[in-house]
C-alpha cells in the first residue's frame, strides 16, 4: 500500500508539475505610439541618411573658416595671435589648391600715430599675414599687399573699442 500511494502522490505532482507549464498564450497587444513625448534629437537612426561623412564635416569646417576674412592685431603690433591660425591655415591650402586665385591683403592702424607710421604699420601687418599664408602653401604671385594706414577705419569713433576694430588685415579675395 505504501508503494501505492508513492505512485499516486509522484503521478499528483507530475501531473501538477505539467499543467503548471502548459499555459495558454496572451495575445500580444500592441499600445499606440504616443508621439507627443517623442523629442526630434536631429540624428536619423534608421540609416545612413543624414549622418554626414568625415569629409563633409571637415569641409564644412574649412569654409566656415573661409568666410572669416579679417585678421585683428593688438595696438602697435603686427604679430599675427595664435586664435588666426586655423583661419590662414585655411587661406592658405585654398591659394595652394587653386592656383589661378589671387588675394589682396590690405592693412589697417588705428587712428593713433603718425600717418607716415601707421601706413608702414599697415604694410607689416599684411606682410605678417602673406609670411603666414607661404606657410601653408600659398603661392607669393598669388599674394599682394597695401596699407591704408589709418586712412579707412572700420569703425570711426575715437574709443578703444573703435580702434581695436581698425587695426587689422582685409583679406579680399580678386
Amino acid at each position: 500500500m505504501r508503494n501505492q500511494l508513492g505512485k499516486v502522490l509522484l503521478a499528483a505532482i507530475l501531473a501538477t508539475a505539467v499543467a503548471a507549464c502548459t499555459s495558454t498564450k496572451k495575445p500580444e497587444t500592441t499600445l499606440p505610439e504616443d508621439t507627443s513625448t517623442q523629442v526630434d534629437t536631429g540624428v536619423d537612426v534608421s540609416g545612413t541618411e543624414g549622418v554626414k561623412t568625415p569629409e563633409e564635416l571637415e569641409r564644412e569646417r574649412m569654409e566656415a573658416l573661409l568666410a572669416d576674412t579679417t585678421v585683428y592685431f593688438d595696438f602697435d603690433e603686427d604679430l599675427i595671435r595664435p586664435d588666426y591660425q586655423d583661419m590662414l591655415a585655411a587661406h592658405g591650402q585654398f591659394l595652394r589648391d587653386n592656383p589661378n586665385s589671387r588675394l589682396v591683403l590690405e592693412g589697417h592702424a588705428d587712428e593713433r600715430g603718425t600717418p607716415e607710421y601707421n601706413l608702414a604699420l599697415g604694410e607689416r601687418r599684411g606682410n605678417a599675414v602673406a609670411n603666414v599664408l607661404r606657410s601653408f602653401g600659398a603661392g607669393s604671385n598669388q599674394i599682394s599687399v597695401i596699407s591704408f594706414g589709418e586712412e579707412s577705419p572700420a569703425d570711426p569713433a575715437h574709443t578703444e573699442a573703435a580702434w581695436a576694430k581698425n587695426r587689422r588685415v582685409e583679406l579680399k579675395y580678386q
